[in-house]
Parts: C-alpha cells; structure tokens; sequence
C-alpha cells in the first residue's frame, strides 16, 4: 500500500492552489522523491519518481536502472508533481491543464497520463494509489467545498462525503480498498475517519480531545493517527 502521510490542514490547500507559480518561482528546484511506501515503513523501488526542472519548468518523472529517467509530461499545462507509484508503476500526482487549473492524474507506461477530473469543482489533488489502481485524493466540489474522493477506472471519481460537516481529506488508502483521513463533524471538528464502499465514511472519534485524523492504514485495517487527549 502506498500513502503519503501527515495531519493535513486547510493551509495545504493553499500551498497546492500556488503551487504552479511556486514551481515556476523556483526552477532550481529538483530532486527524488519517493513516495512508495507502506505502514510497515519505507521500501525503495527500482522505480522511483520525483520532478525535475529544465528550462524552469518542473515536470514529473519516472526513473529505473533501465532506462533513467524519462519525463511523464503534463495535462496540457507547464508543470507536473507526483506523489505515489505503486507496485504496477503505475503514478499519480497533479499537474495544471490548458485552462491552468490543477487536475490529479494517474499515468502508466502504456497509456501515458490521464486526468482524472474533479467532483465539479476546478481542482483536484491525489494523495495515494493501491495496488489494484485505486486512487484518492481530494477536490473542490460544484458548491467549493473539499471532498475526499475515489477515483478507479471502471467508476471514476467517487465523492466519500463527510462526517456532517463541510470539508473532507484523505491520506492513505489500503489494497482493501479501506480508505482514511480526516473529515469535518457537524459542530465544525475534525475527526479521523474510515471508509469503505460497504459501510461508507465511520468516525473514530478521539482521545478525549476535539480533533483527530487518521494518516495511515495497514491491509489488517489497522489505523494509524494522532489525536488530542
């Protein structure tokens, strides 16, 4: 399973939105970042992922001992930024589009990079991919509210919902398909949540305190987090 982890708050929505002029403020930026990984700790893979920068412009890529490094484009726009590979080689991340709007997409060998749309807003974001090809994220919805979603090729992009509240994320997802992250209650507190196509979004409460959130999840469906007490 492959998860990008850490509590999540609405400033990184920011971050993300600014991230192109970001990328194009700093061509010098480049690196490996490698973001397969599991709850049982990180693993290097004779595939890695990362961006790099040429001509100021910063673009995924993918390398292997093969073939190097090879750029994985964009969806039209002039950056790219991965965040996960899985087991297949299979790569998610987030690129801007003609309109210059950052859309998540999943590329692969064979078919090259694919948005995977939003849930009616302007923007999305993946944050992991399984095994089986399943990815989540989050996006603005048609009424600018952040949704967690799901996203696979048979259905597209699922919206999770929430737990009563206005606003959801989501960090890592299983090769169960069990999904984790958190999400606004009703009185406006976050609170770490699983969630499965059976059953849908479960709150797991907290410590005792007012805020949790669930970065991470293990194919047993244990759940790791942080809480206040």
């Amino acid at each position: 399973m492959k998860y990008k982890c850490g509590a999540v708050t609405a400033a990184i929505l920011v971050f993300l939105v600014a991230l192109q002029a970001a990328a194009a403020a700093m061509p010098e930026m480049q690196g490996k970042l490698n973001s397969h990984g599991s709850q049982e700790g990180l693993k290097i893979q004779a595939d890695d992922i990362g961006i790099a920068s040429a001509s100021g412009l910063n673009h995924a890529f993918i390398w292997d001992k093969t073939t190097g490094m090879k750029d994985l484009g964009t969806l039209g726009g002039s950056y790219s930024f991965p965040y996960a590979i899985n087991d297949k080689g299979q790569v998610v991340g987030q690129s801007d589009n003609a309109s210059g709007y950052s859309h998540a997409f999943i590329w692969n060998k064979k078919t090259g990079m694919k948005d995977l749309g939003t849930l009616g807003g302007s923007y999305s974001y993946p944050y992991a991919i399984n095994d089986m090809g399943q990815v989540v994220g989050y996006s603005f919805n048609a009424s600018g509210e952040i949704h967690a979603f799901i996203w696979n090729r048979m259905t597209g992009m699922k919206d999770l919902g929430t737990l009563g509240g206005s606003q959801s994320l989501v960090y890592a997802i299983n090769d169960m398909g069990q999904v984790v992250g958190q999400s606004k209650d009703a009185s406006g507190f976050d609170h770490a949540f699983i969630w499965n196509k059976k059953t849908g979004m479960k709150d797991l409460g907290t410590l005792g305190g007012s805020f949790s959130a669930a970065s991470a999840i293990n194919d047993m469906g244990q759940v790791a987090g942080s809480s206040t007490n």
